[in-house]
């Protein structure tokens, strides 16, 4: 079933952002360069997930962790304000707005043609 999958990819990127944000706050304001560029490194890796995963479900929850990971740079850039509407707009309301679009529409299959026996 895809619902387990999706619980444990969800759960996994929440813990992920839990250590990232609890890293800042151990770390105080001059941030690291090299957790930038863990951060850019997380961004893209969610993104390729995002584009080649089958599964819509999955990729508005990629999409989502690209999101929170694009806002702790900002966080991280001292831009408070920029990091606050990225993660209440992109990771909260479009990510919400699309996995709901996605569990109201119906799977027509997985995409792949299947030959009929004609008889």
């Amino acid at each position: 079933m895809s619902l387990s999958r999706t619980v444990v990819v969800g759960l996994l990127a929440i813990i992920a952002v839990a250590i990232v944000l609890s890293l800042f706050m151990l770390l105080g304001p001059p941030f690291s360069v090299y957790s930038l560029y863990g951060l850019l490194i997380l961004v893209v890796v969610f993104a390729i997930l995002a584009m080649e995963d089958k599964d819509l479900l999955h990729s508005a929850l990629y999409l989502a962790g690209s999101a929170i990971a694009l806002g702790l740079i900002y966080l991280a850039l001292f831009a408070p304000w920029v990091a606050f509407f990225q993660l209440a707009v992109y990771a909260g309301a479009v990510t919400i707005l699309l996995v709901a679009a996605v569990s109201l529409s119906t799977r027509r299959g997985t995409g792949e043609i299947e030959e009929e026996d004609v008889t």
